[in-house]
């Protein structure tokens, strides 16, 4: 059902997938739930870069959604930031949460992702803190794309308890921000 309010197909697609992302969330299905505010979040950002007259040509010309996401967040510092605090709760545990194979922090990863997750991993067990929200933002970003990277390429499994004690982790923070993006446009 096409909602008027949408002044284009891509926000009606953001919507659409949002609430998909809720009715998942709200059913307790970890996996759907992140993969549709996943593609509701992305869509957003680009959204908002590409209306951006700074970033236009960079969404149009890059496709990395990596770089989209960490852009974004670092342009919504300060709102990501008011996400990630609101939901602490969620996020503590993942303080001592590590690989399962290498045993990196938080999640296995490239060594410039290792030292990301470290330092995140000693926010959460408060041990350390942001300085900058930006570095906050970017970090969990970091993180978030990474959880992607591995549902949408199969590093993770819809059965396995410590990936869905990841997920459920970090989905009320994805929640958030992407209603917070879905927002932003209208």
């Amino acid at each position: 059902m096409k909602n008027s309010r949408f002044t284009d197909q891509r926000e009606q697609i953001m919507y659409e997938w949002f609430e998909k992302g809720e009715e998942a969330f709200n059913n307790k299905n970890t996996f759907e739930a992140f993969i549709y505010l996943w593609i509701s979040w992305i869509v957003a950002c680009k959204i908002n870069l590409g209306n951006n007259k700074t970033y236009s040509s960079y969404v149009q010309k890059d496709l990395d959604d990596r770089k989209i996401i960490i852009e974004w967040c670092k342009n919504y510092a300060p709102e990501v930031r008011e996400c990630i605090y609101d939901n602490m709760k969620y996020l503590v545990p993942l303080g001592s949460r590590v690989g399962s194979h290498f045993k990196n922090p938080i999640v296995d990863a490239s060594k410039n992702l290792q030292e990301k997750f470290t330092q995140l991993s000693n926010f959460l067990k408060g041990k350390e803190i942001y300085k900058y929200d930006d570095e906050l933002t970017v970090d969990f970003a970091e993180l978030l794309n990474k959880i992607r990277n591995n549902l949408f390429h199969g590093n993770k499994s819809y059965d396995n308890q410590d990936d869905k004690f990841l997920l459920e982790a970090v989905i009320p923070v994805l929640k958030d921000i992407t209603l917070f993006a879905v927002e932003s446009i209208n």
